[in-house]
Order: structure tokens, then sequence, then C-alpha cells
């Protein structure tokens, strides 16, 4: 018996996959790039990988994060796309991936803050089809379209007992601190 789990924990470590992918920019902020606002995303593992994008839109309400996914059902609400959103990455390739805006000449009176979720998956064809375990590892990373108007505001509190600063950002924009 003990002989049989060996075997089986011994076939689960050596027979499964990871699938990680890289990527240059974990924040982009849009118009940084004279040629365009691109994520170069790379495949550092030995197979192919299929990889599929996901797009939220993220607003803070109440002071709380909520991201609304970009579906097919809530089409008319895009204000920004990838491309390619679905492909094929081979082994140690990169590829750029592009976000535009759907509508460059709409006003931004706030910074639009969004999400471009990088999802690997197996790509296997029917040779390699064997039953082993794969672990993805995808991520998400930011997309940032800033307000056209700047409106910088914000306080500074430092508390010297705690060594806390604490900066509050009331204006319309992102500020690097």
């Amino acid at each position: 018996m003990k002989k049989y789990i060996f075997t089986v924990l011994l076939t689960l470590i050596f027979s499964h996959q990871t699938i990680a992918l890289g990527i240059d920019n974990m924040i982009l902020i849009s118009g940084q790039d004279k040629q365009g606002d691109f994520y170069n995303i790379v495949n550092d593992t030995e197979v192919p990988v299929y990889v599929k994008t996901e797009i939220s839109e993220v607003n803070y309400v109440n002071g709380k994060n909520v991201e609304s996914i970009y579906t097919r059902d809530n089409l008319k609400l895009w204000n920004i796309t990838v491309n390619p959103n679905l492909y094929i990455l081979d082994s140690k390739v990169s590829k750029k991936v592009s976000v535009n805006m759907i509508d460059e000449d709409r006003i931004r009176e706030r910074d639009e803050i969004y999400t471009v979720s990088f999802l690997p998956q197996p790509y296997i064809t029917d040779e390699k089809k064997v039953n082993q375990m794969s672990m993805q590892i995808g991520f998400k990373a930011y997309y940032i379209l800033p307000a056209q108007i700047s409106d910088v505001k914000y306080s500074i509190n430092y508390d010297k007992k705690t060594g806390v600063l604490t900066v509050d950002n009331t204006g319309n924009t992102l500020i690097v601190v």
C-alpha cells in the first residue's frame, strides 16, 4: 500500500505542468508611448499557451473598489478593447497586446481605471493528451486613461508617533507618492 501511495505521489509531482506568463508592465498609463499602448506578454515555458484576456472597469463607490467585467451582454458600455484578445503564444515567444480606446473623442473628467487580465490555459494537441495536472498562473494588470484636464488636490498627514504618512487624493487624477 505504501508503495502504491508513493508511486501515485511521485506521478503527480512529475506529471504536472505549470504555465506561467511574463509581462513588461503591471501598470500601463495611456499616452506615454507615441506608438500606442501595449503590454508585452512572454511565454517562458517549454509548451505553447492559449491566452484569453478579460477587461474590467474599476470604479470606487463609497471608498470600495467595484469592478465591472466587460462581457458580450454589456458591449455598448465598453470604453476600451484589447487586440488580440485570444491567442496562442508559442514557447519562448513574446507578443505585443494593444489596448485601444473605442471613442477617442469622449471627454474624460477623471482618470479611468481598467484591469486587463491575462488568463493562460493549456494548449493541448491530440499528440499531447495525457492525464496530467496543470497549473496556470495569470495576472491582472492595470490600465489607466488619464483625465484630459488634471485637477490635482491632495492633503498630507504625518503621524510622528506611528511614523505613518497618509496622503488623501481628492483630485481627479493619479498622484505618485
